[in-house]
């Protein structure tokens, strides 16, 4: 007898909030010796376990589980150790390890043990994640929270930069990695990690900030809806189908039951149920229940309608952070159109109620109108994570909220607003993006195409449907052949099927392809959104550094990052994060200021992001064959300023390269983009309104695409051109972003080319002026094949200085394979009077025709 008790292979320990760890036994359990124990009390001794911990995003990592041995002792502490070594062996070497049964390292005492100084006595977090970056930390455990973080930082080479990071949380589910400047000198910043993380568990404070400035009905709203973007791309989709199954598959599984114990243990009675809930098709047996999973958007319970209510969350999340949520009178969110035409833009509807989001130029004035710099919200965030995060910093600065009014000190108010004006740019254009994505999202929900293939998907699936439905029956079978069934609860039994058949479903092909399907619609706007949310928080990040740099100083690290840009660069910060799904690190984000001399003071606010990209999505653009995921990294910067030509345009700047990880690290592809976001360049009588351009070479991708935009004397003139071939709509965006609205799903492989101009016709001033407007534009790409063009007409005049009027119509059409799509928009504009004494106008009306629907928009 060796006074050991085996264990179950699957065992779970309770974790923060509702989640759970996995836990894989490597060796039997014991308890303390009491001749060898410390302490011999009664009622002390303690139970050792040894074996594998699941947790998120890193390998799954050997640890020591201790706690109380005492029965129903639910308020015992649960110590996460890193074992020891002994005679050369540790626990999983060998099934026998810690033969006396001791508990702990022979010399040294138990709290010694627990405290883990020791390297040898340490939990490591290891992750070699796509070839670039090795992440290897020591853990401490917190028996509160449940939850790890690592000990001390670590310095990590990221391709072309060299930064410190920690881990600041670890979880079954969840895991936060900070990068940067916040490690060093105590700046607090706000990320989607560290939301998410604060969700759970509230050491990081952000949460508690947020809705301290932010409502809290609009931060639930944001917080939900980026957990449902998540959840439809997470590896495993567990979260969606446990909903699905609990309310569609557990209403049969618990018939089946029920037809099993009415049986009263005849055996052939027993096998017809068995057999009618799994080897039949008709109503109320489990073939039919996830054979009509899908549903229709509205069908409660159904696959369709879970989706498509994650994507009315995600959009409700955008408009929390961009402009306004509204409310009915039961606290629930109304979107009313699924299109948005200004980030603010909200039609309050009666009896409902609207809440300011994140970024909202509020109307502080109280003049009907948002303010230019009147991100009221954004500002008191920006306090409150001071006092949240780092309240020494906000006793150093003297920058508190007034207890009275709430108003802020007006020598913060000022410094706030001198920070916001830096950063307002970049806010509107992010805000403009992420409207992009909402209104796309919109798309997807009115066009129902997700939801078809869905369908589709399961359609196809007949047979494999009853395949899996094979593993059930078997499993009934043993199950009623072996056993009474009345010596096991009713629960048991149902827990039993449920496990059968949910093992089986995960492992399916269908959910393959429910995965893939998922993720060819939302991947890159997930992705999209994220960036734009991150890029946003990264503004506010910047007004803070910029608040606390008279206190504390700027990053000292950033010199010995830069190495030999170190001669051009006088001063910089830079901070980061790293955001994990599951089991996947999606992005890793470093975002820099840095303060160059060339030889004047240059100022760039820039990003570093390495992205997984996986190997789901078509043919043409699939990285299965070469490697499970590519390795995607992005270099750029938002709404830089430049001087030159005699203007001062700003910027958007980014360079991308791709890597095979499937074998070694090869490069699969390199490119990059710039676009002039804002201002002008002028040359002598000429002025270049816009510009940009764009270029890939790789496996994957190779395309250039251009546009410019010109003006002299009172013509205007632009185009733009796009040939190759590309995975995503972005090229052909900075091109036209209205050939995306007929336009299928990428890739896309061959050539659009449009111009136009407004041209004077008459013009004697203010008197009496008339101009005309025309473009064409034209694509033919080898997918479907695809043809189209696109026709611009317009006109536009005034008349004795006291009248305005004009028009223009755009129509743009393509046929891909058989189907035919087409867009048109008109808009009628006009003023008569002189203002502020002026009466003015302005309608617009949109037409699509799109799946064989017509759609239109007034």
């Amino acid at each position: 007898m060796d006074s050991r008790l085996s264990l179950t292979s699957n065992a779970y320990i309770d974790g923060p909030g509702d989640e759970r760890y996995h836990f894989t036994p490597i060796a039997d359990a014991y308890f303390d010796s009491f001749s060898l124990a410390e302490n011999q009390s009664a009622d002390v001794g303690l139970l050792n376990l040894h074996g594998q911990l699941d947790v998120s995003f890193f390998e799954s990592p050997i640890v020591h589980v201790q706690t109380g041995a005492k029965p129903d002792n639910t308020t015992d502490l649960i110590y996460m150790l890193g074992g020891w070594t002994e005679a050369g062996i540790r626990a999983e070497d060998s099934a026998d390890f810690d033969p006396d049964n001791r508990g702990r390292p022979a010399s040294g005492t138990l709290a010694n043990y627990r405290s883990a100084t020791s390297a040898d006595h340490q939990i490591h977090a290891v992750h070699d994640w796509l070839n670039v970056v090795d992440f290897d930390y020591a853990l401490q455990w917190s028996t509160a929270s449940r939850s790890f973080k690592s000990i001390a930082p670590k310095t990590n080479d990221l391709m072309v930069l060299t930064t410190e990071n920690e881990l600041t949380y670890l979880s079954a589910e969840n895991a936060e990695l900070d990068f940067g400047a916040s490690l060093d000198l105590g700046i607090p910043e706000i990320n989607l990690s560290s939301l998410a993380i604060n969700a759970i568990d509230e050491s990081t404070g952000v949460l508690e900030a947020l809705t301290q400035s932010l409502a809290q009905e609009a931060t639930d709203v944001l917080l939900e809806g980026l957990d449902a973007g998540e959840s439809l791309l997470n590896d495993r989709l567990d979260e969606l189908f446990d909903e699905l199954f609990e309310s569609a598959i557990d209403p049969v599984i618990e018939d089946f039951y029920h037809a099993l114990a009415a049986a009263n243990g005849d055996p052939v009675a027993m096998q017809n149920a068995i057999d009618t809930f799994t080897n039949t098709n008709g109503p109320g047996t489990l073939y039919y229940a996830l054979r009509n999973l899908t549903g229709s958007p509205g069908d409660s319970g159904s696959l369709a309608d879970s989706v498509d209510h994650s994507l009315a969350q995600v959009q409700a999340a955008i408009r929390a952070v961009i402009g306004q949520v509204q409310f009915d009178s039961s606290s629930e969110v109304i979107l009313g159109n699924p299109t948005l035409t200004v980030p603010e833009d909200t039609v309050i509807a009666a009896g409902s109620t609207a809440v300011e989001g994140l970024f909202a130029r509020t109307d502080a004035d109280g003049n009907g109108t948002p303010d230019e710099l009147g991100y009221e919200i954004a500002k008191v965030l920006v306090i409150a994570l001071l006092e949240e995060l780092a309240p020494e910093i906000a006793d150093n600065l003297s920058a508190v909220l007034n207890a009275a009014a709430g108003a802020l000190l007006a020598e913060v108010e000022d410094e706030l607003n001198s920070a916001l004006e830096e950063v307002a740019p970049s806010i509107e254009a992010v805000k403009e993006t992420l409207m992009e994505i909402h209104n796309t999202i919109g798309d997807i929900r009115e066009e129902l195409t997700l939801f078809e293939a869905l369908e589709d998907a399961f359609a196809a699936s007949s047979a494999e449907i009853f395949i899996l439905l094979d593993s059930v029956e078997s499993v009934a079978e043993e199950f009623i052949e072996t056993v009474d069934l009345t010596e096991y609860t009713e629960e048991e039994v149902k827990e039993l099927l449920r496990i059968a058949l949910r093992d089986q479903f995960d492992g399916s092909a269908l959910i393959g392809e429910v995965r893939v399907i998922l993720a060819s619609y939302l991947y890159d706007l997930n992705a999209s959104l994220n960036e734009g949310i991150s890029s946003g928080f990264a503004q506010l990040n910047r007004m803070l550094t910029e608040l606390v740099e008279d206190v504390m100083p700027v990053d000292s690290g950033l010199q010995s990052l830069l190495d030999d840009l170190a001669s051009v660069g006088a001063a910089g910060k830079i901070d980061g994060y790293a955001h994990i799904n599951g089991d996947a690190l999606r992005t890793l984000r470093l975002d820099a200021e840095i303060e160059l001399q060339l030889p004047d003071e240059f100022n760039i606010a820039g990003y570093f992001e390495i992205n997984q990209l996986d190997s789901l999505g078509s043919d043409v653009c699939s990285y299965e064959s070469d490697g499970e995921y590519a390795a995607e990294v992005k270099m750029g910067a938002v709404d830089i300023p430049a001087r030159f030509l005699g203007g001062e345009p700003r910027f958007d700047i980014e360079g991308k390269f791709t890597f095979d990880t499937g074998s070694g690290f090869s490069l699969r592809g390199m490119g990059g983009s710039f676009e002039m976001t804002g201002g002008s360049l002028e040359f002598e009588a000429m002025k270049v309104t816009s510009l940009g351009a764009a270029a890939m070479f790789g496996i994957d991708e190779n395309y250039m695409a251009a546009k410019v935009g010109l003006e002299f004397d009172s013509y205007q003139l632009a185009g733009g051109v796009f040939f190759g071939r590309t995975c995503s709509l972005e090229p052909l965006r900075l091109v036209d972003p209205d050939v995306e609205n007929v336009l299928g799903d990428p890739p896309f492989t061959g050539i659009y080319a449009y111009g136009e101009a407004q041209i004077p016709i008459v013009s004697v001033g203010c008197l009496f002026s008339l101009s005309a407007k025309a473009g064409v534009g034209v694509f033919v790409f080898a997918e479907g094949p695809t043809v189209g063009g696109k026709m611009l007409v317009g006109a536009s005049g005034r008349a004795l200085c006291a009248v305005e009027v004009g028009g223009e119509l755009t129509l743009i059409g393509a046929k891909v394979g058989n189907d035919f799509n087409f867009s048109g928009k008109g808009r009628v504009f006009g003023k008569v009077g002189v203002c502020p004494l002026c009466t003015e106008f302005n309608k617009s009306v949109t037409l699509t025709y799109k799946n064989d629907k017509w759609d239109y928009d007034y």
